[in-house]
């Protein structure tokens, strides 16, 4: 064994010990006896996430999902941020490349109009509007949201 089969053999020995030692039961029965740390990864990733198909299906229910994505009733803008990214990280756990900070910036401000057109439509039209990130955009409406709270308080 050269030394660098024997580092490797090491290496992978390290691995294989960390990943099943992170393991519950049932997890840990469904690699059990695999030796090598990648077939146990790979194993591991079809069991929660299923093989190419299942993945594809489960993106294609998530861009669904997506796709009519509104802000709801009683909602706040938090919370519509948070619904949004738990959908958005969710399929790029998948692999999906597409939901990139433009496009959840876009989408976030879309389903946004639906409570402030005037506001929306005045972001949209900002010098820095490409630039700006889903956790910006949140930020500035909240601050406007607190804004016009605060001229309403006001005038109580």
């Amino acid at each position: 064994m050269t030394p660098e089969e024997a580092q490797d053999l090491y290496h992978n020995a390290q691995t294989t010990s960390m990943l099943l030692s992170c393991l519950n039961p049932d997890e840990f029965n469904k690699v059990n006896g695999i030796e090598i740390a990648k077939k146990v990864w790979d194993t591991l990733k079809v069991s929660y996430e299923g093989d190419k198909k299942v993945r594809t299906g489960k993106m294609e229910l998530l861009y669904g999902e997506i796709e009519r994505f509104v802000y709801l009733q009683g909602e706040t803008t938090q919370m519509m941020f948070d619904r949004l990214m738990v959908l958005v990280n969710k399929i790029r756990a998948l692999g999906s490349q597409e939901w990139g900070d433009d496009k959840v910036t876009r989408k976030m401000l879309r389903a946004y109009q639906a409570k402030n057109n005037i506001l929306a439509a005045v972001i949209y039209e900002r010098d820095d509007f490409e630039s700006l990130t889903p956790q910006a955009l949140l930020s500035k409406l909240n601050h406007q949201e607190n804004m016009e709270q605060d001229v309403i308080n006001a005038n109580s």
